[in-house]
């Protein structure tokens, strides 16, 4: 399981000026924190679930007899979740909410290994989207909890990610290799199964329907289910995070290069920027645009060690421990 002064040279001093006496009474917004949630390697190799704020780690088990993974997080006005799973060495998985810092279950009682991969707060609705596997079965059985309450989605399939736009619930997965899309439960298939695909992300933009992920080893993004292809190249390439930000639509994924390394990748509009060097594996996982500024999470492998990434604006800031593996995964900005 595994980072004004010149600039002011380069205005004209009326400018300057105006600015100098502009309103004192005008509002200024308050400053927003940056939250990323991943995985921190324990000196025995076991994952912790870790959330940074502002580049400060809070690992959310001891990683010493509690273990954990984390897989998605959403910030309100009060609020933090972080969702994923816990697991004691030698006893299957179980699907957590981390509110706070305090896990809470949402099957605490069943033995099956269990897991929350997504979670979305809507109002006061807390929804999350998971699987489990039934051992009775022999299935991975997928599941949406609205509030704690289970809703199964369906068997045998690998659900990515949650999106809830007013009150419709978007789901994205993967079924008997087709990827699809399910909105308040009917199904739209993405591919027909005769190439292999995945997806990642949903997001929703007022009547608009974004999907990420990949079609016959090509970088995909669909919208409303027609689908753009951000790479033709020969390797393989995925699309990961997405975000709308008004008429512009930011990707980031990685592509692999001619020397097999994956590269980081920020598309926007579809124009592709690389984050890494393509010396040492980059990945880039999730993205958020905030003011005009672009923070995008992921991972560099280097000397066999992963280390959690940010790039504000395409400059890279290392916030996992330089002693420990690291991996980040998503990002939410409040």
């Amino acid at each position: 399981m595994k980072t004004f002064k010149n600039f002011l040279k380069t205005l004209p001093l009326a400018f300057v000026l105006l600015t100098a006496c502009s309103d004192d009474n005008q509002p200024i917004s308050p400053k927003k924190s940056v939250y990323v949630v991943g995985n921190t390697y324990s000196s025995i190799e076991e994952n912790i679930a870790t959330l940074w704020k502002d580049g400060t780690p809070s690992l959310l088990t001891d990683g010493t007899t509690v273990y954990s993974e984390a897989n998605d997080i959403f910030v309100t006005d009060t609020d933090v979740y972080v969702c994923g799973s816990t697991y004691v060495s030698g006893q299957n998985a179980k699907a957590v909410i981390w509110k706070n810092g305090t896990p809470m279950y949402v099957n605490e009682e069943s033995d099956n290994g269990s897991s929350i991969d997504a979670i979305h707060v809507s109002g006061s609705d807390i929804y999350a989207l998971g699987s489990e596997w039934d051992t009775t079965l022999n299935k991975n059985i997928c599941k949406l909890w609205k509030n704690g309450q289970e809703t199964i989605v369906g068997d045998n399939i690998m659900a990515r990610d949650l999106f809830v736009h007013k009150s419709d619930v978007y789901i994205v997965g993967y079924k008997d290799g087709k990827s699809i899309v399910w909105k308040n439960g009917v199904v739209t298939d993405l591919t027909d199964g005769s190439t292999p695909s995945g997806v990642v992300s949903v997001y929703v933009n007022d009547t608009d329907v974004y999907v990420t992920g990949y079609e016959d080893r090509k970088a995909t993004l669909w919208k409303n289910g027609n689908p753009t292809y951000l790479t033709n190249g020969p390797y393989d390439a995925a699309a990961r995070g997405i975000y709308v930000d008004g008429s512009d639509v930011y990707v980031v994924g990685n592509v692999r290069n001619n020397e097999l390394k994956y590269v980081a990748t920020l598309w926007k509009n579809g124009v592709a920027t690389d984050l890494t060097n393509g010396v040492d594996h980059g990945y880039a996982m999730d993205i958020a645009v905030v003011d005009n500024e672009t923070y995008v999470t992921g991972h560099v492998e280097k000397n066999n060690n992963l280390s959690a990434k940010l790039w504000k604006n395409g400059v890279e800031t290392e916030f996992g421990d330089e002693n420990a593996s690291s991996l980040a995964y998503k990002i939410f900005i409040k």
